[in-house]
C-alpha cells in the first residue's frame, strides 16, 4: 500500500522539533518495517524531493501563488488574507498529490487537519483527516478574543471536518468533541511510539551540569508556549527555589513570545533572585535531548490543552515521572498517582502542590510509578497501533 502523508511539518523543514513530525516520521518508519510505502507531502519554502533515510519526501512550496489568490484578495481588499493562505496551501499540496499520483497510484491521503490543511483533497483518492487539534480549544487556552482572523481560521477548520469523510485521532477527549459537534464518527488510534535509537551528545548535558553544580533539576521540553504551561510554570518558580534551594529548572525548546514579551525573559523575572536556576537550550535533536531527559528529576508539562502529547509519551518511554494535567488528554497516558501525576490546567498553586508531593515521594514508590509508565507506552508499539492503523486504511479504500 502507497500512503501519501499531507502535513504542515516534518523532520526535515525547520519545524522539525513539533510533535506531528515526530509523529510522522514514526508512523512512516512503522510502515515501511510492515511493508508499505509512505510518501510525505510536507509544505515547505521550496519545491523538492528527497529522502529522508527510507522515506520519500516531497517539500511542496506553500507560498506558490496562484491567479485566483490575488483576484480574489483584491476583491475582497485582503480582509481574508490569513484564510486564502491557508487555502493556497492546501491547494498546492494538492496539486503536488495529483501529479504524483499520475506517476505512482496513491492508495490513501492522510492529512493533518493542523492549519486546515485538508480543506482541499484530491477527489479521485480515498483520504482520512487525523485530528491532532483543534482551533477553538487553542484559541481559548491562549486567551485569544474572537477576531475576525481567527473567525476565519476556525470556520475553515470547521468546513475542512464537516466535508471530511473519514476522521480519526488519538484523543479521547478532543475525538468525543469533534463527533458530537458534527455528528460524525471518530475513530481513536493512538499515535505508535518506538524510543528513536541514537547515540547520545552529551554536550548540552554537561552545560547544566556545570550550570546547576551537581544539584538536580526539573525539566520542561516542547515549544515554550502559553498553551503548554509554560507561563503557569514562571508563576511558581520563586517559591519552588526558596523552599528548594538545590532545585533547578531546565527548559527545552523553541521559544515563542508572550505579547510580544520573550517567554524567557518572564521565566527570568519570576524567578526572582533565583533567575541563575533558570537554564534555557534551544531545539534539541533527540541525541542531544534524551540524555537530558533520563538525567531529570522530574519532567513538567502542564498543558493547558493538548491532543495526545509526543513529550510525555517520550519521557514515560524512559521511566521519568511526569507531572501532567487533567482533562486535556495526559489522563489517558497517565493514571494518576500510578504512573505519573496529574494536576489542575492553567492553575500554579494546584501545579506546585503537585510538583511537591511527587518531589515527596519515597523512592520505591517512584520506582513503582515509573515501571507503570513504561509498561504505558509498551502498549504503544507500532507493531500493535500501527496494524491498526493499516486496517482503518483498507476500511476506507473498499468502501
Amino acid at each position: 500500500m502507497r500512503i501519501a502523508f499531507a502535513t504542515t511539518e516534518f523532520l526535515t523543514e525547520k519545524t522539525f522539533d513539533g510533535g506531528l513530525a515526530n509523529y510522522i516520521y514514526r508512523v512512516s518508519e512503522a510502515l515501511i518495517n510492515l511493508g508499505h510505502e509512505p510518501v510525505v507531502f510536507v509544505a515547505s519554502d521550496t519545491n523538492n524531493e528527497l529522502f529522508y533515510e527510507k522515506i520519500k519526501v516531497i517539500k511542496v512550496l506553500q507560498t506558490k501563488y496562484t491567479w485566483w489568490f490575488w483576484l480574489i484578495n483584491c476583491f475582497t481588499l485582503f480582509q481574508i488574507n490569513p484564510a486564502l493562505l491557508l487555502v493556497l496551501r492546501s491547494y498546492n499540496i494538492r496539486k503536488a498529490i495529483e501529479k504524483f499520483n499520475k506517476k505512482l497510484k496513491i492508495d490513501i491521503v492522510q492529512y493533518t487537519n493542523s492549519q486546515s490543511l485538508g480543506i482541499l483533497v484530491p477527489k479521485k483518492i480515498p483520504s482520512v483527516v487525523r485530528i491532532s487539534s483543534y482551533q477553538k480549544f487553542i484559541d481559548d487556552a491562549y486567551g485569544y478574543k474572537q477576531t475576525f482572523r481567527l473567525r476565519q481560521k476556525q470556520y475553515l477548520q470547521d468546513l475542512m471536518l464537516y466535508r471530511a469523510e473519514n476522521i480519526f485521532g488519538p484523543s479521547e477527549k478532543i475525538g468525543d468533541f469533534i463527533s458530537k459537534k458534527f455528528n460524525k464518527k471518530v475513530k481513536i488510534i493512538e499515535s505508535p511510539f518506538l524510543p528513536i535509537s541514537v547515540p547520545y551528545d552529551n554536550s548540552a548535558l554537561e552545560i547544566i551540569k556545570s550550570k546547576t553544580t551537581g544539584g538536580e533539576y526539573l525539566l520542561y521540553f516542547g515549544s515554550l508556549t502559553v498553551l503548554k504551561g509554560v507561563t503557569d510554570i514562571a508563576e511558581i518558580l520563586e517559591k519552588l527555589f526558596s523552599k528548594y534551594t538545590s532545585l533547578y529548572f531546565v527548559f527545552v525548546g523553541k521559544t515563542i513570545d508572550v505579547n510580544k514579551k520573550p517567554i524567557i525573559e518572564i521565566l527570568n523575572e519570576k524567578a526572582g533572585i533565583h533567575k541563575k536556576k533558570v537554564i534555557w537550550i534551544g531545539s534539541s535533536t533527540h541525541n542531544i535531548l534524551y540524555p537530558i531527559i533520563e538525567n531529570a528529576k522530574l519532567v513538567i508539562l502542564p498543558s493547558r490543552i493538548d491532543n495526545f502529547p509526543n513529550t510525555c509519551i517520550e519521557a514515560m518511554s524512559l521511566g521519568k515521572i511526569v507531572v501532567g494535567t487533567k482533562n486535556t488528554s495526559f489522563e489517558q497516558l497517565i493514571d494518576d498517582k500510578k504512573s505519573g501525576y496529574l494536576s489542575e490546567p492553567a492553575n500554579p498553586e494546584n501545579l506546585l502542590d503537585t510538583i511537591e508531593n511527587a518531589l515527596k515521594t519515597d523512592d520505591e514508590k517512584l520506582k513503582r510509578i515509573s515501571d507503570n509508565a513504561c509498561k504505558r507506552i509498551e502498549m504503544l508499539k507500532p507493531e500493535i497501533v500501527v496494524k491498526q492503523l493499516v486496517e482503518y486504511y483498507n476500511k476506507i479504500i473498499l468502501s
